[in-house]
């Protein structure tokens, strides 16, 4: 609903992380990835912003609870302050024996321009269980400006050892990504290209949260030419970088130096490059060699994609992949069938969870059955074989099928079923085969 005054927006169904909430109270993959359905409010009143949620939730067997959360923001000039709460409470009225303490998650913020090219911005957040003393918390400030051909930045973050909120994003591929008990902060010096030369130093402090038991400070420095010969794009790339180690040990010693050469060369659809790295005081030497591609064929409706990295001598490790992915209508704005294929292998990386074979095949199909209707269906076969029997080796199926009907242009009614079928490799013999089975029905409705 718009009026002249700002616009409303109320959502029922499958919710989002609400406008005023950050990374440090919910992380938008988790928060998607659990489903959570409830109804949500989004309020826009000239400088004020106001946003709310409430939902339901499951956490546990035989446990309902409450999600609630509320944000704000107002806008004066150059200057923005926010805030926002969230709670995770029990219900009471399901008459449940409640086993997951509840917590709540508070936080504020600000941002400030100022003058041209230069802003400043921090926030603080605090979380905590009925069943904990003491709260945690989590901080961060960042300052940018540009004076002259310098571009500088700054940033500092400490978050708390303990800190653990219920949708707080941890995986490493999280975008919203928050590591407990850390603390780094950091400043950088990054010239504007200078007839295709970019010239960049910096000095980063990285540990835990006070740095008792982990400090590193890191000073570097490197360089960048980048030119174009006909139609090939290249770059020439140096650097240097320093650590400081304030806890040493067998494999972290004090001091340790690396220094790098490279270049890297773009002709479309290919690109490719080359690392030489020498660690001084270790005096070891890598040779790291990458190529990716990505090739649009018939037309646009397939595309093949390619990867190649391998490094050589004192660190040694590679991983590769190929795969052609489909996009192809078969009725045009009526039906599209999508594909892919790809098979891909790692080894010598430093995480056990990340050395392995992969082969991936999958299908999708889009038909709109009717101008507002509209089914669709997946469906995905994978392999996966990792190096230590400890890993989840073994095959993955998925399948989903979806209709959804558009109602009056703004309200849109989706039911959907998906099963999954995991069967473990007879090699780990701790985990157990499990299926899944999901029937949702929601109503999204925006005015």
């Amino acid at each position: 609903m718009t009026t002249p005054s700002g616009n409303a927006k109320v959502l029922a169904g499958d919710l989002a992380r609400p406008r005023n909430f950050t990374k440090y109270q919910i992380s938008r993959k988790v928060f998607g990835d659990a489903g959570v359905e409830g109804l949500s409010l989004d309020l826009t009143t000239g400088p004020f912003v106001t946003t709310g949620m409430i939902a339901k939730i499951e956490p546990a067997e035989y446990e309902m609870q409450y999600v609630l959360g509320g944000g704000a923001s107002y806008t004066l000039g150059s200057l923005k302050v926010d805030g926002r709460l969230l709670k995770i409470t029990d219900d009471p009225e399901s008459g449940l024996e409640a086993v997951t303490p509840n917590e709540s998650v508070a936080g504020t913020g600000f941002a400030l321009k100022l003058g041209e090219g230069w802003k400043l911005d921090g926030e603080i957040s605090s979380w905590n269980k009925d069943d904990m003393a003491t709260g945690f918390l989590a901080r961060n400030l960042h300052a940018a400006g540009k004076s002259g051909v310098l571009n500088l930045t700054g940033y500092f973050e400490q978050v708390d050892n303990g800190y653990a909120p219920k949708y707080l994003g941890t995986a490493s591929n999280d975008p919203d990504r928050v590591v407990a008990d850390t603390r780094k902060a950091g400043f950088e010096v990054k010239t504007d290209s200078l007839n295709g030369l970019t010239i960049t130093g910096s000095i980063d402090r990285a540990g835990d949260a006070w740095y008792a038991s982990k400090d590193v400070v890191t000073y570097a420095t490197d360089a960048e030419y980048e030119m174009e010969l006909g139609p090939i794009d290249v770059t020439l790339r140096g650097g240097v970088a320093k650590d400081h180690n304030g806890y040493p040990t067998v494999n972290n010693p004090r001091f340790a130096t690396t220094t790098d050469l490279g270049f890297d060369v773009a002709f479309s659809p290919l690109k490719a490059g080359f690392t030489w790295e020498h660690e001084v005081e270790a005096n070891a030497t890598s040779y790291i060699g990458y190529a990716d591609l990505n090739m649009p064929l018939a037309a646009d409706t397939l595309t093949l994609k390619g990867n190649w990295k391998q490094s050589f001598g004192s660190n040694e490790y590679y991983t590769y992949g190929l795969g052609i992915d489909m996009k192809m209508p078969i009725t045009e704005n009526v039906s599209t069938m999508g594909g892919t294929m790809s098979y891909g292998k790692s080894s010598g990386m430093a995480r056990d969870k990340d050395n392995y074979a992969r082969f991936l095949v999958g299908a999708d199909l889009e038909w709109k059955l009717r101008p507002a209707t509209t089914f669709t269906g997946k469906a995905s076969y994978e392999l996966r074989d990792y190096e230590k029997d400890t890993q989840p080796s073994g095959e993955y199926l998925q399948y989903g099928l979806a209709l959804s009907h558009e109602i009056y242009k703004s309200t849109t009614l989706k039911m959907n079923y998906d099963f999954k079928d995991v069967y473990y490799s007879p090699r780990n013999n701790t985990l157990t085969n499990y299926s899944a089975r999901i029937i949702g029905l929601s109503l999204k409705t925006v005015f």
